[in-house]
């Protein structure tokens, strides 16, 4: 099983030139991948992982799925994302006086990939 992304190439992109109209929040991130994990087999995603040479175990498979994850691990879902064919780059941004307290967008290469992921993640949504 391998999705394709319709990219020849990694997604790398200076700050200043990223879209932030292709932005998508950590958590509709996380909903996403856990829709994806509904569908496939364990071993089968890892397999994929092992191909993209992602060290992915069962462990961190289960803790996605069945949640809720104790800390965000928001590179583990950069890393599915990438598995179910979504390259994105990772932001961190620091939010208010709390000391740790981290948002996290992913950011899309296209507009046909953010369009893509958000009827995805509809239909994923409209299936619990």
């Amino acid at each position: 099983m391998m999705f394709d992304d319709d990219s020849a190439e990694r997604f790398e992109a200076d700050f200043p030139s990223l879209d932030a109209s292709f932005a998508v929040p950590y958590e509709d991130a996380l909903r996403l991948v856990r829709g994806y994990l509904r569908s496939y087999e364990p071993a089968e995603l890892l397999d994929c992982c092992a191909d993209l040479n992602l060290a992915v175990d069962v462990e961190q498979l289960r803790r996605v799925y069945y949640g809720p994850l104790v800390k965000q691990e928001p590179k583990l879902i950069q890393n599915l994302l990438g598995v179910f064919g979504y390259q994105a780059l990772l932001l961190g941004f620091d939010v208010g006086p709390i000391r740790g307290k981290t948002r996290y967008m992913l950011f899309l290469k296209t507009k046909g990939r953010l369009e893509r992921f958000q009827q995805e993640l509809a239909a994923f949504d409209a299936e619990v």
